[in-house]
């Protein structure tokens, strides 16, 4: 949220997920669900009945009740004024009238930003003309656009302008400095002490209950008649307690984050569209949750304690390290989880059904390039490339999982494929059963049991007795990467391995004929 200096801030869009700016979950006193009121269809836009605008959702202010943020979104339309105004009495204020509101940047003509730098109480404009801008203690306020006031400028740093069109009326979302609800006063403020100036006879005016205009701001739409008269709702906001770390874009350390050390039992919120790289044995016990952009684990005890949740939209991904260790994961939460080349531990909190659910989600048709769930980049430029690879998991029956860049075969996840792993199939005693089986027992292409598909996916590595096919996973064995050798038995038990499979089909053949279901 925080961009520039501690005083600035980019429009940071609420939503009912948001942990900066998560929308009330409550209702108005007429009974409206503000998330259904921070649509704008609550208090539409009001015009003359032939006017394509007439009904449309209208502007919204959102007010963060926990960090006294106030933002504006103009939902695309040209907004040619705003006027906000927070008082507890009338709303016929002057400049000498008690309010809330700070402007530490500057007041009148100086509290337009700059197009690059550290903004100010306004968006950045083209040339200073008109009038100047309201910037009284109880209201904050501006027309846009010449030749009454000056209009914005449409290039600049994306913390600064709020525009997008050369005739310069401000159409984009926009925060105030972070600081213009003065310290302290967030926590007294009240929804309903936001009102509008003389549109009491608007149809807008008390469709939230609170009296007439109350919980609402004053605005114009460019090319709407009436200009000036719309009135939009105020919504309330607020701020979960907790660490947000935002990488708006690009790509941070957590010390370049500003968090060497990640700590504590508060959950944590990785926002923005970049990405955040924890590369330090954090000790964090509360929850992350990534609501935007990227997760890099790059380290093994990154969040050894801490359960970890991508929504919609978002990856957490193993980046740098062979194996890390999570404390839990919600991998069936709308994000994507890629283990790369790698393998991830997870010591609680994720069951074999939801790891199964997660890894069906990322298969996709065994291309792993799935858009959810657990997928591997690893594999599927393998398999794009014709070289068999997947994704294996494991469930190691003391409450923990893990999961792994894997060859069909490696039914262990040590990196090899050997004697333990042809001991491990022919021992299963489900092949060709039809029995549910796992990826120890043998399942590697994940229908659900263990069939010739799987032992001709075990055979069609190659990689029986060869050694190491991974180097992340010589790695995490100690070793240096460079060798692809190792020592193993006597290739034998693979032919224990085959007699073992062509039994089972032998017997289950004789079964068949026996049963007269087939006739020679």
């Amino acid at each position: 949220m925080v961009g520039g200096s501690a005083l600035a801030a980019v429009y940071d869009p609420p939503s009912t997920a948001s942990s900066t700016n998560q929308i009330s979950s409550g209702t108005t006193p007429s009974g409206l669900q503000w998330s259904a009121v921070a649509t704008g269809t609550a208090l539409p836009i009001r015009t003359s009945a032939t006017s394509s605008f007439n009904g449309q959702p209208g502007a919204v202010v959102y007010f963060n009740t926990l960090t006294g943020q106030l933002q504006v979104d103009p939902k695309g339309y040209d907004l040619n004024g705003v006027i906000i105004t927070y008082t507890s009495g009338t709303v016929n204020i002057s400049g000498t009238t008690p309010g809330p509101f700070t402007y530490a940047t500057g007041t009148a003509t100086n509290a337009w930003s700059p197009a690059t730098g550290t903004p100010k109480t306004f968006p950045a404009i083209q040339t200073l003309t008109g009038l100047p801008p309201t910037t009284f203690a109880a209201r904050v306020g501006s027309t846009i656009g010449s030749p009454l006031s000056p209009s914005l400028t449409n290039t600049g740093d994306v913390g600064n302008i709020a525009s997008t069109g050369a005739t310069g009326f401000w159409n984009l979302g926009w925060s105030f400095p972070l600081n213009l609800v003065a310290s302290g006063s967030a926590a007294s403020m009240q929804i309903q002490n936001f009102k509008t100036i003389g549109q009491n006879s608007n149809a807008n005016a008390n469709i939230l209950g609170y009296g007439l205009g109350f919980a609402t701001f004053q605005y114009g739409i460019n090319g709407v008649t009436g200009n000036g008269n719309q009135v939009g709702a105020v919504v309330p906001t607020f701020a979960l307690l907790g660490i947000t770390i935002n990488v708006g874009s690009g790509t941070q350390t957590q010390t370049q984050a500003g968090y060497p050390l990640i700590s504590g039992s508060d959950p944590v919120f990785k926002t923005g569209a970049g990405a955040l790289v924890l590369n330090a044995a954090n000790t964090l016990t509360g929850a992350t949750s990534v609501q935007g952009g990227k997760l890099l684990l790059s380290h093994p005890s990154a969040l050894q304690s801490s359960t970890v949740t991508p929504l919609a939209g978002t990856t957490v991904a193993l980046s740098a390290v062979p194996q890390t260790t999570l404390g839990g994961l919600n991998p069936n939460a709308g994000g994507i989880v890629d283990v790369g080349s790698g393998k991830i531990n997870v010591t609680a909190g994720l069951n074999a059904t939801d790891l199964k659910t997660a890894l069906a989600k990322g298969l996709a048709g065994g291309a792993w390039t799935g858009t959810t769930g657990i997928v591997s980049s690893a594999a599927a430029a393998s398999v794009a490339g014709g070289i068999p690879r997947t994704v294996g998991w494991l469930d190691n029956g003391n409450g923990s999982v893990t999961f792994a860049f894997a060859a069909p075969g490696d039914t262990n996840l040590d990196g090899l494929i050997d004697v333990l792993d042809a001991t491990a199939l022919a021992g299963s005693n489900k092949f060709g059963t039809g029995a549910a089986a796992t990826w120890r027992d043998g399942d590697f292409n994940y229908d659900g049991c263990v069939d010739m598909l799987d032992v001709a996916a075990f055979l069609s590595t190659n990689l029986y007795n060869a050694g190491s096919y991974n180097s992340a996973s010589l790695a995490l064995a100690g070793g240096n990467g460079l060798s692809t050798v190792v020592a193993v038995p006597e290739p034998a038990s693979l032919s224990i391995l085959l007699a073992a499979c062509g039994c089972a089909c032998l017997f289950m053949t004789r079964r068949t004929f026996s049963s007269g279901r087939l006739r020679p």
